[in-house]
């Protein structure tokens, strides 16, 4: 979940003094959601700091995921206030995707807009294509 947003906060920083726009979507599912959730998010304090620096960051949750930990737990859940639910959120990353949104990993040079995926913690990042060109030196 650190590196996640380790990344967005480097991709801001990087492309802001670039004076290149960026935007950037933090879509969680799976486990990922923990990181949205008022009561058990251990970055909570990270996610405030980044929506802070960069206050049209989207953060997308999952809202298959948030139902079925709702049915395990009991219990209805609570997003953090920078959060909003997506249907689905491998269909919104694939959307995202098919808009033009790539991965971190690959050589940027040649990637317009930017995203980020951590398997491990099953949150990604994405840039719709409405973005300026983040990595374009035309």
């Amino acid at each position: 979940m650190e590196l996640v947003l380790q990344n967005a906060e480097n991709a801001i920083k990087y492309y802001k003094k670039q004076g290149e726009q960026i935007s950037i979507e933090i879509v969680v599912y799976g486990p990922g959601l923990h990181m949205l959730r008022t009561d058990t998010s251990p970055v909570k304090d990270r996610i405030k700091e980044l929506a802070d620096m960069m206050p049209d960051i989207k953060l997308s949750a999952c809202e298959n995921t948030k139902k079925a930990m709702e049915k395990s737990e009991g219990h209805g859940i609570t997003l953090l206030p920078q959060a909003t639910t997506v249907p689905s959120g491998i269909v919104r990353l694939s959307q995202l995707q098919e808009q033009g949104g790539a991965t971190f990993g690959r050589k940027l040079r040649s990637i317009p807009p930017v995203s980020v995926a951590s398997d491990a913690q099953q949150a990604a990042l994405a840039a719709p294509p409405n973005c300026q060109s983040v990595a374009s030196s035309n």
